[in-house]
């Protein structure tokens, strides 16, 4: 079994959020719906993605093709 890692994760939105805060004491009001609808929006667009990877895996398997055997 193979374990892949990435490294850590990423916090340059949360740190974007609270530099944001930091400078415009009105936009406090605001970063929270900000980074709330970026969040929906990437996953959704994550979402999309893995069901377009899925379609294309079926589309191959029904031409024939196994797309899932691994090339290594």
């Amino acid at each position: 079994m193979k374990c892949y890692y990435f490294g850590t994760p990423h916090f340059g939105l949360v740190k974007w959020a609270f530099k944001l805060k930091q400078r415009w004491k009105w936009s406090r009001f605001l970063t929270a719906p900000i980074v709330f609808l970026m969040i929906v929006f990437l996953g959704l667009l994550a979402w999309l993605l893995v069901k377009a990877g899925c379609l294309g895996h079926q589309i191959a398997s029904g031409l024939g093709v196994d797309s899932r055997e691994h090339w290594e």
